[in-house]
């Protein structure tokens, strides 16, 4: 029987030391009895276990609780609003009336190459040559994926520069949230970015597209929709990527970025919106290989 060390000594906590002194005098009363067959009966008194605060908020945790903001990391806050979701989303929603869906994917999926150099530069982060290996696999399974059978892609500067903006700005969110992950919970941080993004936003909206609402039919279909698109693609992702990246760290998750468009292509089919090819398939299998490559690498073999 597992007891405590608290069955014989009080360490403040009077009702746990209460409950396991009867626990240990009831298992004594009982290796006496089975004493006289020749049974041995035992009991562990465990002693009390050293810790340190670091240790316990080194284990990951899934969305944590609300903590109260250090005023030395409101600027970082801010900075990590305004380049993801403010620049970011901007920067890749505005290149669509510039370019097609197929060039920026393409764009996009360079983001996982350029957010570890980043973070190497900025940070100090290791960087790995497994993570560029694997992450140029992975816009070569974009690229695949993406080209449609002609083969054309639409493309202009303006839609270049924005999309360019997005990629940089996805850069300048990992590297900040890498210095956040650590200290806040993803709850604290996806929280505290939701609520500094409606102060970037809402003047954008009230001066360039107040209008368009007068438009705008709230039908059933549009209200969940938005409703969707708020828990899942917004909060819910945000809080995931934090979640993930404080166990496998920014530079490690950011790769995983481009298996966005697998998801989309896989949801696509099941809603009837898209169909396989062969172009679709090797595209997906490619990324995944540069997905596994960038996680595990290669391992070295010891000269004998």
């Amino acid at each position: 029987m597992i007891s405590s060390i608290n069955a014989i000594a009080d360490h403040g906590l009077p009702a746990y030391s209460a409950a396991k002194s009867g626990l240990y005098g009831f298992m004594k009363s009982i290796a006496n009895s089975m004493g006289e067959s020749g049974i041995r009966v035992n009991t562990i008194s465990l002693g009390t276990v050293p810790h340190s605060k670091d240790n316990i908020e080194e284990t990951p945790y899934f969305i944590g609780k609300l903590e109260k903001i250090e005023k030395s990391d409101i600027p970082k806050f801010l900075l990590l609003t305004l380049f993801e979701p403010f620049l970011y989303f901007i920067g890749e929603n505005f290149s669509m009336h510039f370019v097609d869906a197929s060039f920026a994917a393409i764009m996009i999926a360079l983001l996982p190459i350029v957010n570890p150099i980043a973070l190497h530069i900025f940070n100090k982060d290791k960087l790995g040559w497994n993570l560029l290996f694997g992450a140029v696999i992975s816009v070569i399974g974009i690229v695949i994926m993406s080209i449609n059978p002609s083969g054309e892609l639409k493309i202009s500067w303006q839609g270049t520069l924005l999309l360019l903006l997005a990629v940089v700005s996805g850069s300048g969110y990992g590297v900040i949230l890498s210095r956040l992950i650590n200290k806040y919970s993803p709850i604290t941080i996806t929280t505290t970015q939701n609520i500094i993004g409606i102060f970037y936003f809402l003047p954008c909206f009230l001066i360039f597209d107040y209008d368009s609402l007068s438009t705008v039919v709230w039908t059933k279909e549009a209200i969940s929709s938005l409703v969707l698109l708020a828990i899942f693609c917004s909060a819910g992702a945000f809080m995931l990527y934090s979640y993930s990246a404080k166990i496998l760290s920014v530079i490690k998750v950011s790769i995983f970025t481009n298996a966005i468009p697998i998801v989309t292509i896989i949801v696509a089919i099941f809603l009837g919106q898209e169909t396989f090819s062969i172009s679709k398939v090797l595209g997906i299998v490619i990324v995944v290989l540069g997905l596994l490559l960038s996680q595990f690498g290669f391992k070295k073999r010891k000269k004998s």
